[in-house]
């Protein structure tokens, strides 16, 4: 049986440093996650990478599932969410499922996925 493959897409401790007065619980995100796959006992099955959700740096077609959890409203521009969520459909594998909460732009969102 083959594994799934899945990537989540978040916001990272870049994002959050932009508000200097809120509470600070991601700027160890990289650690923090790895703590939490070796606390269960799944750190061989995690890799964590920085990036940008507008060039992800992975092969096309790579993944089974994509999950991004409030991450797209961050950016501000049109072309930017579509340029976000084209990247995303490239590294979703064809029939692969993509899992997605968000805020905002729903009309926008729904209108580029179709």
């Amino acid at each position: 049986m083959r594994s799934t493959r899945r990537v989540e897409v978040l916001t990272g401790p870049e994002r959050r440093r932009k508000w200097p007065d809120e509470t600070k619980i991601a700027d160890n995100w990289a650690e923090a996650t790895m703590d939490n796959a070796r606390m269960e006992g799944v750190e061989k099955l995690v890799e964590v990478k920085a990036g940008d959700v507008r060039e992800l740096p992975f092969d096309d077609s790579r993944f089974d599932i994509v999950l991004c959890s409030l991450t797209l409203h961050l950016l501000s521009v049109r072309a930017h969410r579509e340029k976000a969520i084209g990247e995303i459909v490239r590294v979703l594998k064809p029939g692969g499922r993509f899992y997605l909460l968000e805020m905002g732009f729903a009309s926008d969102l729904e209108r580029y996925l179709r």
